[in-house]
Formats: structure tokens, sequence, C-alpha cells
């Protein structure tokens, strides 16, 4: 089994939707990070293409062809049907929560050269406040959180040394605002219904420019040495994302943890590039690039303890209601998942809680027996911190 490492480098400015992208204007905003679900579809894609079943001359694929590869999970079926042991994503093992990658100010971004990653950033918490240029950790037990949050909060986002002070309970200056990773673009968009444009309806769409130094990126463990998972099929190619179907660079690395080096284009690549290094030395990456952690909502030996509080670093969904265990919760929005819209079912059934979210537990929580598949897509990645 291999560990990769999918970096996306958008080509143009993107559009990731959802089902509260419209209110009461014609303009429209997309997300900074498209979803989890997003990120299944185009690593099935490209199990596919680097496997040989899709190609130029076959561009299309059916379901007995690639369900050895890609597995027989949908959406569909895990929210409309009883759970089933046999659901399964094939040769894909584990896909991480998303995440920013930061390259060196000097490189050149450009072409498949050194990648020159310094850092991996992960949106910040929402128990955070600006004082002064610092991010401060609201105190739960000194602090009236309930009363001090009443609107959406600002979005930051963290690196290795962020991350190291907020789960000391630290303050930190090392972050960043996310005007200083994205900017909007305004661009004309054409209304549709079921992908047939509507005349004369335009809007303004709102898509997402990532600043020059920065892509994103994802952990995926592949079963790769009885199949022919050929690196130079896919890496470099370009990729359609989301339903605007958004232009990305793929770039692929292999990574082997266990030798502190890493592969490129399947072949040995300078161990002086530090790719490893960075994973492992961020507390939080090299999480979510560790094969058996699925944050500690599922890996926990322990029941999660009623001093420490719930920090969400990736999105999660379910029919499981997390939020009847806890006393306090900073959640700016509960929403449907967009798989979900135009599905009858309950508003209360299945829940969407966003990224960044932090949740104080009213009484220990014993190990949750909750959908694990989707950990294995990068949903559901909770961790527990001490609250001093």
């Amino acid at each position: 089994m291999g560990v990769y490492l999918f970096e996306f480098r958008p080509l143009s400015p993107y559009f990731f939707g959802y089902n509260r992208i419209f209110s009461e204007t014609f303009y429209v905003t997309s997300l900074i990070f498209p979803h989890q679900s997003t990120i299944l579809g185009i690593v099935r894609f490209i199990v596919l293409k680097a496997n040989g079943i899709i190609n130029e001359f076959n561009p299309s694929v059916s379901l007995i062809n690639s369900e050895s590869f890609i597995g027989n999970f949908s959406f569909d079926k895990f929210f409309n049907t009883k759970p089933n042991k046999e659901w399964n994503l094939g040769l894909i093992k584990k896909i991480s929560p998303i995440f920013f990658i930061k390259h060196k100010e000097t490189n050149s971004y450009t072409g498949l050269q050194n990648s020159d990653i310094e850092d991996f950033l992960i949106q910040v918490p929402f128990d955070t406040y600006l004082d002064d240029e610092e991010l401060r950790i609201y105190n739960s037990k000194s602090d009236n959180i309930e009363q001090i949050y009443k609107q959406y909060p600002s979005l930051y986002f963290g690196g290795k040394e962020f991350w190291e002070k907020y789960l000391a309970n630290e303050s930190s200056t090392n972050f960043y605002r996310t005007s200083e990773i994205v900017e909007t673009v305004k661009q004309v968009g054409i209304a549709r219904k079921e992908r047939v444009a509507i005349e004369k309806l335009f809007y303004i769409k709102n898509s997402i420019k990532l600043k020059k130094g920065f892509s994103f990126g994802v952990f995926v463990y592949i079963i790769d040495k009885k199949h022919n998972f050929d690196l130079k099929k896919i890496n470099g190619m370009d990729v359609f994302m989301g339903g605007e179907r958004s232009l990305f660079k793929l770039l692929v690395y292999r990574l082997e943890l266990n030798n502190n080096s890493n592969k490129k284009d399947g072949q040995q690549s300078n161990s002086n590039n530090g790719l490893v290094d960075i994973i492992k030395s961020h507390r939080i990456i090299k999480r979510f690039a560790s094969k058996n952690d699925f944050g500690d909502l599922i890996n926990q030996r322990n029941s999660i303890n009623k001093n420490s509080k719930l920090i969400l670093l990736s999105p999660f969904i379910g029919k499981y209601d997390l939020l009847k265990y806890c006393k306090i919760s900073l959640v700016p929005e509960i929403y449907a998942p967009k798989f979900l819209i135009n599905k009858k079912f309950k508003t209360n059934s299945v829940r969407g809680i966003p990224q960044g979210s932090v949740l104080y537990p009213l009484k220990k929580i014993k190990k949750l027996n909750h959908e694990t598949i989707l950990c294995n897509i990068g949903y559901n990645f909770l961790i527990q911190v001490e609250v001093t």
C-alpha cells in the first residue's frame, strides 16, 4: 500500500458551490475548498486513469469494470438504505481532510520541478479571536463564549507553528488571513436548470483565485502493489473538479514515510527536499498522513473527557447527533450536505457541521459507533484538546 500526496494547482479561478450559495440576491460565492465528496470523485478518476481503465480511447467506464478499483460506495446508497458492511472504496483506503499547501516565496510555481513545499495550512478553530495581531483562544471556563460568539467568525489558517501553540493552549502570531491566501474574482454566470442554460438569466459569480505560492491537497492511501498504478499517466495532467468544471494541474508524490524520503513520477527524488520531514514535524498533518488515524472520535482508546474540547478539522456529517453530547457548541451553521439536496430527508435526520467548529462535551463520550466509511473519505476528523 502506498501513501500519496495529491497536490491541486488551480490553472484559473475556480468555483465550488453548495446548497446555500444563493441568498436573496443574484450573487453567488464559491467555497474556498471543494467538498470531500468532490475529492473522492476526482481520486476515483485518478485511480482509474493510473490503472489504464480510462484513457483517451476509452473516456468512460462501466460499473462492472471499475468496482474492483474504486469500490461500490455511493452517498445515495449510504443515506437511503441500511448500513452495509460490503460497501467499500476499492483500492482507496483513506483520503485525508483537505488542506492548503504553502510554497516558498522564491518558488516559480511553474512546471513539475522541486515543489519547494514549506508548510501545510489548516483552518483555525472558531474558538479564537484576533487581538492586536495575535490569535488568542477563548477560555471556556472564564469567558462567556456563547455571548461573545454571535456572528460568523473570520476564517484564518495556521501551519506548523500555529498548531504547536494552539495545542498547548497558547496564543500565536503565526497565521494567515484568508485574504493572504485567496482573492475573489467576479465572473458572469448563466443560470441552469438540470444542466440546461436558462435564457437571459445571468448572475454574478464570485470565484476564487489562489495567490502565488498556494495550492491545496490531500493524502491518499492506495493499494498499489498488485496493480499497475502508473504515476506517469497522471502526474502533471490537467483535471476538472466540481459542477463548474474548474481546471487544476495535478502533481502526485509517492511518500516513503518510514524511510524519510519521497518519490515522484515513480522515481526516488532528492532527499534534501525535506517533504517527509515537514510532514512528520507538523502535529496535525502527520496525523492526516497516517494510515490508521481518522481522528480522536474513531481512534480513541479512552472516552472523550468532559474537560476537553473537540476540534473539527474536517466537516462532520451523518445521522449521528453529536451536538446532544455538548454543553457549548461553537458552530456557525448547520447545513444539509449538497449531495442530499432534493432528497426526501427530514431536516434533522442528516446534519453537516462545518470545519473549524468547536464542541465542549457535557459529559464523557464513549467511542462512537457511527458511519466510519465517511472517515475514510476525509469527513468527521475530530481531535480532542484538553482545556486548561
